[in-house]
């Protein structure tokens, strides 16, 4: 269901025109599905793997606005249990963010990130570096909601 509803934005945000609808609808639809996935790994009743997985294949290699708020939400809801879990995937999958952040940065006017991406990089470096729990106040709750 997460890659019908991810590959569906894709395809929809590739015009201009529809990139409006595709982002209220199918953004919702990622964040609701993200959302259950991570209550159900926080639940034991699936593995880090398929976390890491999605993370790491799907959304590290884009690396948009709407993946930005999917890696905010995951980390804030369960960053620190993945971190225990696999911290090898973690640092795996931080070095993939922080060299897909780096190439928006030099490619960005004025080399600086917009907001929501220094605040996921913040908060994926507060993992690598296991610095405690990570700020709760996810977006996805609300969007879940």
């Amino acid at each position: 269901q997460f890659e019908e509803s991810f590959e569906a934005y894709e395809v929809a945000a590739s015009t201009a025109e529809n990139a409006n609808l595709a982002t209220a609808a199918h953004s919702r639809a990622c964040h609701n599905v993200l959302a259950v996935l991570v209550q159900l790994y926080l639940l034991e009743a699936t593995g880090p793997e398929l976390l890491y997985s999605l993370l790491s294949d799907h959304i590290a290699p884009r690396l948009q606005e709407l993946d930005v708020m999917l890696v905010l939400g995951v980390l804030r809801r369960a960053g620190v249990q993945l971190r225990t879990a696999n911290p090898t995937a973690m640092k795996a999958f931080v070095r993939a963010i922080k060299a897909r952040a780096d190439a928006k940065a030099a490619a960005a006017p004025g080399g600086q990130l917009p907001q929501r991406y220094r605040l996921m990089l913040e908060t994926v470096l507060e993992m690598k570096n296991k610095k405690g729990d990570v700020k709760s106040g996810s977006p996805m709750a609300s969007a879940s909601a």
